[in-house]
């Protein structure tokens, strides 16, 4: 029940748990009847259900209610991933202000996961995410509007080498975090035999593409 809960959340299992365990401290009571084998949802929530599912979106509506005031203050919260928000920001900031008028940014980079989490949580109303082929469906039904904004491609390179198999194994190299999006997504092209494994000497890690 717990895995399904933090799939829809689009969060890691770790980051879900304390979440849980908040809520409960908050509530003053366990959610789950934890003491039979069976992990089942306790009664007395059960029948407040309706008032529980109903709470998060009249504090939604209290939240736009306040945001939106006066159009001159609106400000739209952006959340995006690294690269993204160097390349593709400006080109999204235009494209509001022509369809909604003047309006006020806040710009959140993280990675791929924060990004969508923070969406999913409503902490911003747009996000600029990368999205592979062979990626999982994004956690949004119809009511989320989406659009394709471009291609790009991940290449990786190594400078002033040569010839692949003239570079040094001990060469320095700056990748990925492995739990990273991109990090990721060169993990399964090199699974995929797709690109070589990275046999350099690793000196640094970074999120950021315009650093490495």
């Amino acid at each position: 029940m717990r895995g399904i809960a933090r799939h829809r959340r689009a969060i890691t299992q770790p980051a879900f748990s304390p979440r849980i365990r908040a809520f409960e401290h908050w509530l003053g009571q366990d959610i789950p009847d934890r003491s039979s084998n069976r992990v089942q949802i306790r009664s007395g929530l059960h029948e407040s259900e309706p008032e529980i599912r109903a709470l998060p979106q009249r504090l939604d509506e209290l939240q736009r209610l306040i945001r939106f005031a006066g159009a001159a203050e609106t400000t739209v919260t952006v959340t995006a991933q690294h690269a993204l928000a160097q390349t593709m920001m400006c080109g999204c900031m235009n494209l509001v202000q022509q369809e909604a008028g003047p309006v006020n940014f806040r710009q959140r980079t993280a990675d791929r996961s924060e990004c969508i989490s923070a969406f999913v949580r409503g902490d911003a109303e747009l996000m600029l995410c990368y999205s592979a082929p062979d990626d999982p469906h994004l956690p949004f039904d119809e009511s989320y509007a989406r659009m394709h904004w471009g291609d790009e491609a991940l290449i990786p390179v190594a400078g002033s080498a040569g010839a692949l198999d003239q570079i040094p194994k001990d060469r320095p190299l700056i990748s990925y975090p492995e739990q990273s999006y991109l990090g990721q997504l060169l993990a399964r092209a090199e699974r995929a035999g797709l690109v070589r494994p990275c046999e350099g000497r690793p000196i640094c890690d970074t999120e950021f593409s315009a650093a490495a």
